[in-house]
Formats: C-alpha cells, structure tokens, sequence
C-alpha cells in the first residue's frame, strides 16, 4: 500500500491535512479520491486512511484505523557523520535511513571543508530532514531518524549515551567489525564515527581512543565517504539483526 508520511497522527474517524510535500508524492503515485494509504508519523505509529479530498494543494485523507507501535528495544544505531563536501550529505542521508540508522550527528572535524554558518546550518538541516523522511517513506520503515545539527567531535562525544560503543571506523585499524561482535551484542547504543574525505586525522583519532572509541576497519580498501558510511552502518545493523 502506498505510504505518506504526516507530522501528527490524529484519532480514529478523523480527518486529517497533510503538507504539499505528500501532495506531489500522491499526483505522483496517481492516487486519487477514494484511495487506501498508509500514513506514518516517522516515530513508530501509522494509520490506514483513505483520501477523501485531492484538489489543488489540499489532501484530506479520513483515518480508518491507528497502529501505534511500542517503541523498539533494540540497540539503537547512531551515525556520527564529519561534514564532506558538496551533496554527498545526501546520498549518506538517505541511504543509511534505509539501511536503519536511529540518529545521524554531523561533526566538524579538522578535514571538514564544508563549514556552514548557522543560517545555512539550519536551511540545510531542514533539507535533509526531508530526504530522511521522503527515504523511509519510500523503504517503509516506521520511524524517521533524528538528526542533529553540526557540532565539534568533542561536543559530539559529550553527548553520548553511558555505556554507549563507540567505533570510528578508519583504514588502516588492527581490527575488523567481526573482532568486536560480541561488544555489539552486548551494547545498547552503538555509535559509528565516519570521517570527511580524507578521513579522521591521526590526533583525532588518538583523541577518540583516549575516549574508549574503537577503531575499526571496514576493508583493506579505502572507501569514499559517500560509501563508507551506508557500509559501515550496514555492517553494525546485520550484527545487531544477528544479536536478536
């Protein structure tokens, strides 16, 4: 069933308006009056509801029934992103949302070249919040990361959870995930710390250590940022699958 996201979810037999974002998704998808769609609320509820006004930039839809969802004890997966370049931020976005990331936290670091200011911050926060959301939409998972806007890695770090795992995944680290499989299995938390182009500079990297953060490689290879960190988050969430 095709899906739309909404900020709210309101109760059984009401009805409810969604934005003009779901209104193009629905001309796309050539849904029209009378039609079944799963809403979501990108933290863990959705709704069967059927349209009942499609006209112009109005999209009533009339909620048939709610599925709320307890929240998911699992461990969570945060992605700790230094700022790349251009629109790479976007493909990582969306794609580590598919994969099933819970958070993402950008980080400026000292490779970081994109360094927005606030006004800018907050613009460009907004858009990737979309694309977050348009991406579970679209994978039809039910919640929506959250994402933070940049920070210093030390800020980042002071923001963890107790007895969170932290790995910074780095070319050239001793160890492979599968060295630390059990400290998943074990965890609640699991933060993957993912560098700019370039990487995380060796006295970053020397500073997370001295912060309990593991060093991990992900191949022999090196990887783009654009690639390195769907892979390393992947890698995370099939051992965390694999824990349950």
């Amino acid at each position: 069933m095709r899906r739309l996201f909404v900020e709210t979810l309101t109760e059984e037999g009401s009805l409810i308006s969604l934005d003009r974002v779901s209104v193009h998704h629905a001309r796309v998808l050539r849904l029209t009056v009378g039609s079944d769609v799963t809403l979501f609320d990108g933290r863990g509820s959705s709704a069967l509801a059927r349209i009942e006004e499609l006209d112009g930039e109005a999209l009533l839809c009339r909620i048939l029934s709610v599925d709320e969802r307890m929240p998911s004890t699992t461990t969570s997966i945060t992605l700790v992103q230094s700022m790349p370049k251009g629109e790479k931020l976007e493909a990582i976005v969306r794609a580590t949302t598919e994969i099933g990331v819970d958070e993402i936290r950008l980080a400026i670091s000292e490779r970081t070249i994109a360094r927005p200011d606030a006004a800018r911050s907050a613009t460009k926060l907004e858009r990737l919040s979309r694309v977050a959301r348009e991406a579970a939409r679209q994978s039809e998972r039910s919640t929506v990361p959250t994402l933070f806007e940049p920070m210093q890695l030390n800020e980042v770090l002071a923001g963890a959870p107790a007895g969170a795992l932290h790995l910074v995944f780095a070319p050239g680290a001793a160890r492979g995930i599968d060295a630390i499989r059990d400290r998943i299995d074990d965890a609640k938390a699991v933060w993957v710390w993912v560098g700019p182009e370039g990487g995380f500079s060796p006295a970053e990297v020397e500073m997370l250590e001295r912060e309990a953060c593991i060093p991990v490689r992900i191949f022999d290879s090196v990887l783009r940022v654009e690639t390195a960190a769907p892979v390393a988050v992947a890698l995370v969430r099939s051992a965390v699958v694999r824990s349950r």
